[in-house]
């Protein structure tokens, strides 16, 4: 606590103190504790067994609020739980410029059965921000974890309250394994594949697609996976092209302006992992997407 004049404290050293603290759910309970050199209190003094009470009115949502914002429904190499465990998982996005409670939401994959999951009373999305939910069935793990999967094959997710108000709703279809779909921009565009999923994080946009069957030319990465170099080899009739290689931040790692139809380029410096790379012929309009995975 200070007597600075700065923390609800009234004047500077007039022996009033105060403090602060940021309220992240509908209510806390607290005490106090001081001391000097010579004696100690507590307040309440029974601390053990008492305390005080502080609560704060948060906003309730109303539809397009908080918005289903990204999604992973087949999770293999990608995020882990805190069981070094890969998931299906969702996100949400507080469109809003002040904290929203979650109290009273559920969450489903089901619109005969909306109310499958409901968040813990203390939930709260931050103004603009995001909420970061598991998808697996499992209770027993900390963090948010709905009781319900994600289908590769496609399905629906619902966020609504008791009442039947509808906050958010989507129906999507068949997945690719490590892909997620996203907003783009967070909260209000459509969604799209983005190769470098941001669970928690502002989407990755930069990536509009994956590789695509329906381009008339085609691109392949060997070895994949590659330990010290991998090659490049395209047939598209575009004599140049430009080889991007990102990694799971989205982070831009290199840039290759490709002259030939084969191109080796070196990878033995780059950490082990997975990546993704994008490759352009005849301008960005003409674009292949994929993942590179590196071990040594």
């Amino acid at each position: 606590m200070y007597d600075d004049g700065l923390h609800h404290d009234g004047a500077a050293n007039d022996n009033i103190y105060g403090a602060s603290f940021v309220l992240g759910q509908s209510q806390a309970h607290y005490y106090i504790y001081a001391e000097n050199a010579n004696a100690a209190r507590f307040s309440p003094e029974r601390a053990e067994f008492e305390f005080h009470s502080v609560s704060a009115t948060l906003t309730t949502a109303n539809p397009g609020d908080i918005v289903i914002n990204e999604f992973m429904a087949v999770n293999q190499t990608d995020t882990v739980d805190e069981q070094n465990k890969h998931e299906d998982w969702l996100e949400l996005y507080n469109n809003t410029s002040s904290p929203i409670s979650m109290a009273g939401l559920y969450l489903s994959d089901d619109y005969a059965d909306p109310y499958k999951w409901e968040f813990p009373a203390n939930a709260v999305i931050p103004a603009n921000g995001f909420l970061f939910i598991w998808a697996d069935s499992d209770s027993s793990s900390t963090g948010y974890h709905a009781d319900f999967k994600l289908s590769s094959n496609g399905e629906m997710l619902i966020l609504s309250y008791k009442n039947g108000t509808v906050l958010d709703s989507l129906r999507f279809g068949a997945q690719t394994a490590d892909i997620s779909e996203s907003r783009c921009p967070d909260g209000t565009g459509n969604f799209q594949a983005t190769a470098s999923s941001t669970p928690g994080y502002t989407n990755n946009c930069a990536f509009n697609g994956v590789a695509s069957a329906t381009k008339a030319w085609s691109l392949q990465v060997y070895p994949n996976p590659a330990s010290t170099f991998f090659t490049i080899k395209h047939n598209s009739s575009v004599s140049t092209g430009t080889f991007k290689l990102f990694d799971l931040k989205g982070s831009l790692l290199l840039t290759e302006k490709i002259s030939q139809p084969e191109t080796s380029i070196p990878v033995a410096s780059l950490p082990a992992g997975l990546y993704f790379y994008q490759f352009s012929s005849g301008g960005n309009s003409d674009v292949l997407f994929g993942k590179l995975s590196v071990q040594h």
